[in-house]
């Protein structure tokens, strides 16, 4: 259970919010046309929060927002999101998010967080309801902020090319316990600062070492053509080329080509094409910016029923039925089968 709201006389009008919400493109705070009765001790009119919330950006470019609040009244945040991947720590309450057609949840899970990547820029709605109890904390870098760091793990660029993916990742006890201290605390002060950006870089670096030791990949035993290989081929650009250009572009023979799929991808590089193709057709159909014709295109396929016999052998729905089930549950279907890149020691 969360604690109290440790700032009981603090509230938070929208301008607050809007203050809080500079590190994001467009944004935009929505509050229904109501008056709402506030004590007379609160001096900004229609507070939409109780208790406090606190973001901050470092000169690194590291993100982190804490929150410890209760909702006054219905509101939505609506912006554009940047490419980036989020780590979000949830002790009470949830988050419900809106990216085109696609929702996802974020909700408190025990000593887990949430670890969510956006490849691209995505406009993004947040929806917040009267009564809604808020206790966490997230850490949010761009693919510069990596980069600027000097890493390029294969693993990490494929996961950060995954669009609205989310990993259920079990946290270090110490890294858990060390969250809610921040929360609880809550310091202003510049030494505040440099601790919360502590912990987001220690959060952020037991990460990567837990995507490392699920795909035992240690990148000095793996060749540079190998490397090449595999990130290439994690770059969508690639997956509409014949067999004979990507051998041209790597200067790899069509042997060798295969040989690496086998060991690096787990099946041959035309089931690996195909399997990307279907998945980008998914999405556009997903996000209605293709008919089922135009999205057996997308997928290389000149005739549609083709298109459906694969399309249900990869994704478990035809194509008439995708709007049924959510994006996500169906990329994770996929994802979780084969055609996932990682590189193989």
């Amino acid at each position: 259970m969360a604690p109290p709201i440790t700032s009981q006389d603090h509230f938070v009008a929208p301008s607050d919010l809007a203050a809080q919400a500079q590190h994001l493109e467009h944004h935009r705070i929505r509050v229904p046309a109501k008056r709402f009765a506030t004590p007379q001790s609160v001096s900004s009119s229609h507070p939409v929060l109780r208790g406090t919330v606190l973001t901050e950006k470092s000169a690194s470019g590291m993100l982190v927002h804490l929150v410890d609040a209760l909702a006054m009244q219905d509101f939505t945040v609506e912006a554009e999101v940047s490419a980036c991947l989020k780590v979000t720590i949830f002790f009470e309450g949830e988050t419900r998010f809106q990216f085109g057609e696609q929702t996802l949840t974020l909700e408190k899970d025990s000593q887990q967080a949430k670890v969510m990547t956006i490849s691209r820029d995505e406009k993004c709605r947040m929806s917040i309801r009267d009564g809604d109890r808020r206790y966490g904390l997230y850490v949010a870098v761009t693919p510069e902020w990596f980069a600027s760091h000097g890493f390029s793990d294969v693993n990490l660029l494929q996961r950060l090319k995954e669009h609205l993916s989310i990993q259920n990742w079990v946290l270090p006890r110490h890294l858990w316990l060390q969250a809610r201290k921040l929360l609880e605390q809550q310091d202003t002060s510049p030494k505040g600062r440099l601790v919360r950006e502590g912990f987001g870089i220690a959060l952020i670096g037991e990460w990567l070492a837990s995507i490392e030791e699920a795909n035992q990949t240690p990148v000095r035993s793996v060749s540079r053509q190998v490397q090449r290989f595999v990130q290439y081929l994690s770059d969508e650009a690639s997956w509409s080329l014949s067999l004979d250009m990507i051998g041209n572009h790597l200067g790899m023979s069509s042997a060798t080509l295969q040989r690496y799929a086998r060991e690096h991808l787990g099946m041959s590089l035309t089931q690996y094409l195909r399997k990307q193709r279907l998945n980008r057709a998914c999405q556009a159909l997903h996000r209605g910016e293709a008919s089922i014709m135009e999205a057996a295109h997308i997928a290389g396929y000149s005739h549609p029923n083709n298109f459906t016999v694969a399309f249900k052998r990869q994704f478990g729905v035809p194509p008439t039925e995708v709007h049924q089930r959510s994006l996500n549950s169906l990329l994770t279907r996929y994802s979780a089968s084969e055609g996932v890149p990682c590189v193989k020691s």
